[in-house]
This record gives structure tokens, sequence and C-alpha cells, in this order.
């Protein structure tokens, strides 16, 4: 199994949209999207892609992860454990020493405490201020 990895280019867009499609997640414009996007690929085959927005702090927030459904269960956790390492990784480059970011899925939930994420807050809930 060879993985490598790409930097997010605009014309990914509707290869991740149908990522989000299938798993019933709002499609994001490409405005939304911060520079520094990863996508990792399997034996050339894009896997998963992630997000890593910086500020004019050193916090910063990984978001948006999702994966290729046709890709099998293996490749796909291997892609995603990649994913996050590079995430980890720019962020480290750019000098981020809090990072944040909210997790829905179980599965995700556990991978990021596996990678040294510390989960903070439960129950909570998410809001979003949409301007024009």
């Amino acid at each position: 199994m060879e993985i490598s990895v790409e930097l997010f280019m605009p014309e990914m867009l509707p290869m991740v949209h149908e990522w989000w499609a299938s798993e019933k997640f709002p499609l994001l414009p490409l405005e939304i999207l911060p520079k520094t996007g990863i996508v990792v690929l399997v034996d050339d085959v894009a896997a998963c892609a992630g997000w890593l927005y910086k500020s004019d702090s050193t916090l910063g927030y990984i978001e948006w992860i999702v994966a290729n459904p046709l890709v099998r269960r293996e490749k796909r956790d291997n892609a995603l454990n990649r994913l996050i390492s590079e995430l980890l990784y720019e962020a480290k480059k750019a000098k981020i020493n809090l990072l944040f970011t909210s997790v829905k899925h179980p599965v995700l939930l556990k991978r990021l405490e596996r990678m040294g994420f510390i989960a903070s807050d439960s129950g909570m809930t998410n809001m979003v201020w949409k301007g024009n």
C-alpha cells in the first residue's frame, strides 16, 4: 500500500462534495475552506481530505475531515491517520500550539484521542452565524 499526500486544489472540490454528499453533510463552497487543505491518496486513489484553519494567534482549527466511501476501510484508516499527522505537521510549522476541532463521529473521536487530542467539552451545541 503506497500512501502519498497532496495539497487540496480547487479542482478537487467536486470530488470532496461527492464524499460529503455520501455522509449527508452540507456541500461547503470553496471560499469557506482555508488555503491549507490536505488530500491523502492510497495507491494513487484519493482517500480522504481535511483542512487547517490558522488564526492571528497560536490557536488553529482542523475541520471538514472526510473520507472517500469507495476506499476499503483498512486503506481509509491508514489514510486518515496520515491526514491527521499531516495536519499536525502543518500546524507545528505555523507555530500553532493549540488545535481545536469539533467531532461528531465516535470513530474519529477515538482516532484523534489515539493521536494525542484530549476531549474537552461535551454536550455542546455548535452555533453558526451566516452573513450575506
